[in-house]
């Protein structure tokens, strides 16, 4: 099963911020910032909160870490 993150990629899309530029803000291995986001493992809290913090986003954490589960 995969966990995706619909609201974090949407908000990455239209902030304009690459997975390479918010894997490097956060201090995040890329590849492992890759896996996360397309669902091979899922972000821990404290990874959450760097990526929320790094995107200066107006979406509560909650809304922005809202997984879709697919098979």
């Amino acid at each position: 099963m995969k966990y995706l993150y619909p609201n974090l990629r949407a908000e990455m899309k239209r902030l304009g911020v690459k997975h390479k530029e918010l894997a490097d803000s956060i201090l995040m291995d890329r590849s492992s910032f890759s896996h996360k986001i397309c669902g091979q493992s899922t972000f821990t809290i404290d990874e959450a909160i760097k990526i929320w913090k790094a995107l200066k986003t107006d979406l509560p954490i909650e809304v922005l870490f809202i997984r879709e589960y697919r098979q």
